[in-house]
């Protein structure tokens, strides 16, 4: 009774976790559990058993994220953001987010986007806008762990624009391999919001930075505040749009001082100088 309770609750706790991850990823694994079923008593090794499981779990997996999931999502009214090479412009950081259906939108956030990615290749055709986290698929109200508000299909994050160290010259290069925890920090002079949220309570404001993010996982690129602020400047420019978070510091250096629509993260967030959370109506 007991080996059977345990295992109950491993099935439970692997469907809880798959679906925050990547929110089918739950269903998929108990679709797979009669096909684990089945398989069991024909294989006599348990290594060649787990194996065969894993294999068929990530290949209906991907088959369900690519295939089954688009049109799926369209009836509900979210669309996949470009990646890979689908717009040269614009494209996701990290291949996890696209494996893990996280980079659904609405399509006006979308056309936004897209929108603002043509302008900055007006400017430079070299200059790519990448995304980071966006939503899932599926209902409103569905969280995207770990965000607080992604779950509306309108909310966005989008990586800074950074330089090559030794060339000066603006690259496609991220300072860390998932996007967030690397800080373009304040200066002597520029306010602390950090200091101030860790003094409010606030112990995940940095986490990211303090316990995520190693030095060894860190690339030496100098912060650009001319294409960064422009990538701001042109969001701002739809009116769609409707809140842009990002560090007081930065708002102030990059010129945005006095715009309505952009505010700084509050402190039950997390600190936004490693990258731009964008929203629109």
């Amino acid at each position: 009774m007991g080996k059977q309770l345990f295992k109950y609750l491993g099935h439970i706790l692997l469907f809880v976790f798959l679906t925050l991850l990547s929110q089918v990823g739950g269903l998929i694994y108990l679709l797979c559990l009669p096909i684990f079923k089945y398989f069991k008593p024909r294989i006599a090794r348990p290594i060649w058993h787990i194996s065969l499981n894993i294999g068929i779990f990530c290949v209906l997996y991907t088959f369900t994220t690519f295939i089954i999931v688009p049109p799926l999502a369209e009836r509900f009214g979210r669309v996949p953001m470009p990646y890979d090479e689908e717009n040269p412009n614009l494209r996701q950081w990290n291949r996890w987010t696209v494996l893990l259906n996280r980079h659904y939108v609405v399509p006006e956030l979308r056309a936004v986007t897209e929108g603002v990615a043509r302008k900055m290749a007006a400017a430079d055709t070299n200059l790519v806008i990448t995304y980071l986290d966006c939503n899932f698929p599926f209902w409103d109200g569905f969280p995207l762990e770990p965000h607080l508000s992604h779950n509306d299909g309108r909310k966005i994050d989008l990586s800074f624009f950074y330089r090559d160290a030794e060339t000066n010259k603006v690259t496609a290069e991220r300072p860390s391999w998932l996007g967030y925890g690397v800080c373009e920090e304040p200066r002597g002079g520029e306010e602390n919001r950090a200091e101030y949220c860790a003094q409010q309570g606030g112990w995940q404001y940095s986490f990211m930075r303090d316990n995520v993010i190693s030095q060894s996982q860190k690339r030496r690129l100098p912060f650009d505040e001319k294409y960064t602020a422009a990538l701001v400047r042109f969001f701002l420019a739809d009116n769609r749009t409707k809140l842009v978070l990002i560090e007081p510091h930065l708002e102030k250096r990059l010129g945005f001082a006095n715009q309505a629509k952009v505010k700084p993260p509050p402190c039950h967030s997390v600190r936004h100088d490693d990258h731009i959370h964008v929203a629109i109506y």
